[in-house]
């Protein structure tokens, strides 16, 4: 053909396809703070999109920082417990199964203080013969630095109701305290504790978070009462928000 390129019509042929391996990565919507230095856990969503039992394995770049693990969000609410999220060693998940999702955290540590990208990559764990695949799939999120907005405050409010209907502060009136706790940005491991005043006593399954009971005992809940106050872990706060603890006692 002197070097020229033909194209040619060849005859039908028909594949027989096993097995298809595919998967998808998708970044759950959460705003959090990021501090330049400080390991942050970053939420996933992993789907296999293949037509047959397949693990993953989990891998990334990012040239702005590190990342230095991933782990299994068992309870889907992308922050960090080791109590319900299980890590992964090697980075590769179970086995899922077709159409199947699992929630995931990337722990990510950066050194700029500026924006910058992380991209997240998934590979098939093994194949076998007969395979058509997608090969390794990816993501790319946008890294935001935290905008220092002060520190935390509380504030508390009262409000009484006598046996009477009224608001008097006698004996057998109802105290309800609220209190609100408002965080500027990230802030670790943040509680609010609170004592019960004196001359009253605490009302049992009186206290609540944002509107949830919380029980009085120290248990898988946030809140407890310990005989002379409240306690309620907020745990790590991503990012700015607002929190309410309500309680009541009883004027004695």
């Amino acid at each position: 053909m002197d070097g020229a390129p033909e194209q040619v019509s060849s005859n039908p042929s028909t594949l027989q396809v096993a097995e298809f391996i595919g998967s998808r990565i998708v970044a759950r919507p959460l705003r959090m703070a990021v501090v330049p230095g400080q390991l942050t856990p970053l939420p996933f969503t992993l789907t296999n999109i293949g037509n047959s039992r397949q693990a993953f394995c989990l891998s990334a770049d990012y040239p702005d920082g590190t990342v230095e693990g991933f782990a299994i969000d068992g309870d889907s609410d992308g922050l960090y417990d080791p109590a319900h999220d299980r890590m992964l060693p090697d980075g590769c998940t179970e086995e899922l199964e077709p159409g199947q999702s699992v929630d995931f955290l990337a722990f990510f540590r950066s050194r700029l203080g500026t924006v910058h990208t992380l991209t997240l990559i998934a590979h098939p764990k093994g194949s076998s013969g007969g395979t058509i695949g997608t090969g390794p799939v990816s993501t790319v999120v946008t890294i935001e630095p935290v905008v220092d907005g002060g520190d935390p405050t509380l504030t508390k409010s009262q409000s009484v109701l006598d046996p009477w209907g009224g608001t008097i502060p006698a004996h057998g009136a109802v105290v309800t305290y609220t209190l609100v706790a408002t965080f500027p940005g990230l802030t670790a491991n943040a509680a609010v504790i609170d004592p019960i005043p004196a001359g009253t006593r605490y009302l049992p399954g009186s206290l609540m978070l944002d509107g949830t009971a919380l029980s009085d005992a120290s248990d898988g809940d946030a809140g407890g009462f310990d005989g002379t106050g409240i306690r309620v872990a907020l745990g790590d706060v991503p990012a700015a928000a607002t929190h309410s603890i309500q309680f009541k006692v009883t004027i004695q």
